[in-house]
């Protein structure tokens, strides 16, 4: 069985290989016998809309605050400096941004109970 990726590729379901759309590559031509025969590819994978991602300070610490962890923050803000002066100079804070999401990782990595999707969970719910 198949699916299509794009206008380019065809995936080969039974091992995972991406086949190019070539009439001179062998496994297009048996992708093509395949069809021939009745069969059709599924269509492409729908892309996921990127969940919100920019919040206001506000926003984060009220998650924070709500998770029992606003502890967390402050003491994240006081120890990455960089990170620090970005959220006082920020109206909004996008945790995608590098120095967030470097500043953010202390966080996953920490035994304190947060992690990224928490918040994001805690503010968008």
């Amino acid at each position: 069985m198949y699916q299509n990726l794009n206008d380019h590729q065809i995936l080969r379901l039974e091992d995972n290989a991406i086949i190019p759309i070539c009439e001179d590559n062998s496994d297009y031509q048996k992708f093509q016998l395949w069809v021939a025969e009745g069969n059709s590819a599924l269509e492409p994978p729908i892309e996921e809309i990127p969940s919100q991602t920019v919040f206001t300070k506000l926003e984060i610490r009220r998650a924070f605050r709500t998770l029992n962890k606003e502890s967390v923050l402050d003491e994240l803000l006081a120890s990455n400096t960089e990170f620090a002066k970005d959220w006082a100079d920020a109206n909004e804070i996008d945790l995608n941004d590098p120095i967030t999401a470097q500043a953010l990782e202390i966080i996953n990595n920490a035994d304190n109970g947060v992690t990224i999707e928490n918040i994001i969970n805690q503010i968008t719910n």
